[in-house]
């Protein structure tokens, strides 16, 4: 399907405001542990806001956004974010001063998966000294906070347009944009890429997600994969779409076997 799971940031809050620590987190995410462990194989992993399957998926872009947690521990070493005092947990420095970690993720408790995943999120940083606060919240309380900007980081699933379009989320007051991203680039690649030519498509699609991928104003997780699981030869007529796996039902035939007392199957 085109319902991708997803992370957000806070633009106003300390640390995830800073593009270089946005883009390092990223690594921290294990998106192939999530997709096929903790959604019971129900998605697939994506690094990039366009589904895998595809055939505009850069495999180039999404190659360096991979789960590497030791990778992700020397890049927090290279920006100074490091465990000084001995306690095990990192520090950064804010307009001179130096800080612990505390970053706050919030997702709906009532979405099966979730919460499991932003928990082994904040699991993996913690084991190289980032703490991550999961708030599991109910689905009211999670929406006043969104609303509200009561969060460092939020876990969210978002259903896209076939064509992708990002514009809801990484577009200045747009519906969704619920972390107060202001950066007008992201409209202008957007734009760039739906009005794009068959021909042009392809680069114009490299432009967005590289610059996506190297700003991070989300981090992309999976697609949920739609299943129906039948014997073979049950269920004919079936039709599903990227969207809809029950599309046209009501033409669907649903045949049951079942045998009588005289061992003839009906």
């Amino acid at each position: 399907t085109t319902n991708m799971h997803y992370l957000g940031f806070n633009m106003a809050s300390e640390f995830v405001n800073n593009a270089q620590l946005r883009y390092v987190l990223q690594l921290a995410v294990n998106r192939e542990y999530a997709a096929d462990t903790l959604m019971g194989n129900g998605a697939v992993a994506s690094c990039l806001p366009i589904s895998p399957l595809s055939p505009l998926y850069d495999n180039t872009v999404a190659k360096g956004l991979k789960f590497n947690l030791e990778l992700c521990a020397q890049m927090l070493d290279s920006l100074d974010v490091k465990d000084t005092n001995g306690d095990g947990k990192r520090e950064y420095v804010d307009y001179s001063q130096l800080k612990e970690i505390g970053i706050d993720l919030i997702v709906c408790s009532e979405s099966a998966g979730k919460a499991d995943i932003a928990k082994q999120f904040a699991s993996d940083l913690a084991s190289i000294g980032v703490t991550v606060n999961v708030r599991e919240l109910s689905w009211t309380d999670y929406q006043n906070a969104l609303i509200n900007g009561d969060f460092d980081m939020y876990y969210a699933e978002v259903k896209l347009g076939a064509d992708f379009d990002l514009t809801s989320l990484l577009t200045k007051d747009a519906a969704l944009n619920y972390g107060k991203i202001d950066d007008e680039n992201y409209a202008t690649y957007i734009n760039d890429f739906l009005a794009a030519t068959d021909l042009e498509r392809p680069q114009a699609c490299y432009n967005l997600l590289n610059y996506i991928a190297t700003t991070a104003p989300i981090i992309p997780i999976c697609f949920e994969r739609q299943e129906v699981i039948t014997h073979r030869n049950v269920i004919t007529g079936m039709d599903p779409t990227s969207s809809n796996v029950f599309f046209g039902i009501g033409n669907w035939t649903i045949t049951f076997s079942s045998e009588t007392d005289n061992g003839e199957e009906q």
